[in-house]
């Protein structure tokens, strides 16, 4: 049994620009909360110390903005207004109807797509142990699969606290966490996203036109498994790995 998962990861879908430069490879939040470890006595000790806590940073990605930018939203009295603040700013869209009353679910135009060559779960969550500033007005929202056993994009969309106000989002600040629920190593590797590869994807989000609503994650899974999907998704991926240094972590 191999002592790593290999996970590949693409940004962004083959129909839109390549806007590779909206993506900053992710870190470890170990790595980058260690680097920003203040001084101690010889002998004492740390959380960085306590399994505990550090094993679980270890396997946690985090993933940053690259471009500083606001956008105003005002959803009041049946509005939709969407109002870029600043040139530079990330696309935001909402495609959903309201589905919390205090505010509206917006997307932002960032998609990131995960798959491993075994069972792994990853577990999505707004940044915890960071302080982005866009969290005082929303937050990513969560989730969890298997990306082994599924393919689907994670796209930056987020949930707001109130029917108007501004999204703020800053170089360099963190926008959501993936933790790799597994005690083997990661062996991440980019690749290049294909039309044929979002066709399976299209398929997969649209599977209950053949199958029925309310098809729970481990029939997804199943049928992801059964009907060969996976193999065929990871020949594909193969195909189209991008020519560098894995990041193990």
């Amino acid at each position: 049994m191999s002592e790593y998962i290999n996970v590949y990861m693409a940004t962004g879908a083959p129909s839109e620009p390549d806007w590779t430069y909206l993506y900053q490879k992710p870190e470890t939040l170990f790595n980058l909360m260690y680097n920003n470890k203040a001084k101690t006595e010889k002998g004492k000790l740390t959380y960085f110390s306590c399994p505990a806590m550090s094993d679980k940073m270890k396997k946690i990605l985090v993933f940053k903005n690259t471009i500083s930018g606001s956008v105003a939203y005002d959803f009041r009295d049946g509005k939709q207004d969407l109002i870029p603040l600043t040139k530079e700013h990330v696309s935001l869209f909402t495609k959903r109807n309201l589905i919390i009353k205090d505010g509206p679910t917006l997307e932002f135009g960032m998609s990131y797509y995960l798959f491993a060559d075994e069972s792994l779960p990853v577990y999505f969550t707004p940044p915890f142990f960071q302080k982005p500033g866009y969290t005082q007005d929303a937050a990513i929202l969560p989730g969890e699969f298997d990306v082994g056993n599924w393919f689907r994009p994670y796209i930056f969309e987020v949930q707001t606290w109130s029917n108007y106000g501004i999204i703020t989002l800053k170089e360099n600040e963190p926008i959501f966490y993936a933790e790799f629920k597994t005690d083997k190593k990661i062996k991440l590797q980019r690749f290049i996203m294909t039309e044929n590869m979002e066709k399976i994807i299209e398929a997969g989000v649209n599977s209950w036109q053949l199958f029925g609503l309310g098809q729970s994650l481990s029939q997804r899974y199943n049928r992801f498994r059964h009907h060969g999907m996976r193999e065929k998704l990871l020949t594909e991926i193969k195909k189209n790995l991008i020519d560098e240094e894995p990041y193990i972590f």
